[in-house]
């Protein structure tokens, strides 16, 4: 039996009941009882919604719906509360520790998923893709868990306000964000230069003094291809965990075909052993997921956030900095392109 709930609905018995205890006396999911019919119970609800989002079963949109919006309110507050300060301290301790990438504080990244178009949308969610989209934005520290998660952005809104328009965009801009203070890089002596605490993401990202971008072009310095390389081995931990997310729910590998696009389960848990033991990189791609285009700020860089890039690339070129192996895939990467 449990092998069989497993194969259903990708979940272990423990963690259905858990879920399950947790939706019992929602008022999304508790119906009335009448002279007419018996209400669907809440396992049912649940079973339904989760072979849903596993085989794309919408035949019953409506509990669906309640479903998941029942699932992100319980959830949503126990598994996606935005980090504090003392969180960020362990969530970089864990890229320094698992990836090699000093004072980071979460990878970023977004994807357009691909929808149904909506009825009578007109042309907000229809992208310059030519498909109908909405966007989810994201942070995920090094473990692949999300930390954050904003959805639902029109697919036809442009790149650069994808990324300004979310409330994560927003507090960082506006240094609301509860980070740490700045700290000497690992290694470096207690006096050294208190570097700040950042995330990463990639080219379509503004560089900041709080985000971390590669060096652009391509007749890079050494120690220009040695940061590119150390901050892509971090920052991939967003790109794997979005894998993770459609290999495990399978209703991302095609258009999702919902009357309107809401923000659904924000909540989505990822089994530990699918992160252990890499078996989601067996699955299909990532289906009805596609990359933002990398032209997403166009504002210049600081001069703060440039020294910062230069310091950061120069550390890791750096005995205190280095790591074994980083000169090997450095000039693997220089040969394959040559």
């Amino acid at each position: 039996m449990d092998d069989l709930l497993q194969q259903w609905n990708r979940m272990k018995k423990s963690q259905y009941n858990n879920l399950l205890e947790l939706l019992s006396e929602h008022h999304l999911m508790v119906k009335q009882v009448t002279r007419m019919q018996k209400p669907i119970s809440t396992g049912e609800r649940l079973c339904l919604t989760l072979m849903y989002v596993n085989f794309d079963n919408s035949t019953a949109s409506s509990i669906i719906k309640d479903t998941l919006c029942a699932i992100v309110e319980v959830l949503e507050a126990k598994y996606l509360k935005f980090p504090t300060k003392e969180d960020f301290i362990k969530i970089s301790e864990g890229f320094w520790t698992r990836w090699n990438f000093p004072n980071c504080v979460g990878s970023i990244d977004g994807k357009r998923i691909e929808i149904q178009a909506p009825y009578k949308s007109g042309s907000e969610f229809y992208n310059y893709k030519n498909y109908f989209s909405v966007v989810l934005f994201a942070v995920c520290d090094a473990h692949y868990r999300f930390i954050y998660v904003d959805i639902g952005s029109y697919g036809s809104e442009g790149d650069a306000g994808i990324y300004a328009s979310s409330t994560f965009g927003k507090a960082l801009n506006e240094n609301k964000l509860d980070l740490p203070e700045p700290q000497p890089l690992p290694n470096m002596n207690p006096q050294s230069f208190k570097f700040p605490y950042m995330f990463i993401g990639d080219e379509a990202f503004p560089l900041k003094p709080n985000i971390a971008r590669p060096f652009g072009g391509k007749n890079l310095s050494a120690m220009e291809q040695t940061y590119n390389y150390r901050l892509s081995r971090a920052r991939r931990v967003i790109e794997n965990a979005f894998g993770i997310l459609s290999s495990k729910w399978r209703v991302f590998r095609a258009p999702i075909l919902l009357k309107q696009p809401q923000s659904y389960a924000t909540a989505t848990d990822v089994d530990s052993n699918d992160l252990e033991n890499g078996s989601w990189r067996e699955e299909q791609p990532l289906g009805n997921m596609r990359d933002i285009n990398n032209r997403i700020i166009s504002n210049r860089a600081s001069e703060l956030a440039i020294k910062q890039r230069e310091y950061l690339g120069k550390y890791f070129s750096s005995e205190k900095g280095h790591v074994l192996w980083q000169e090997e895939h450095i000039n693997k990467e220089y040969f394959d392109s040559a």
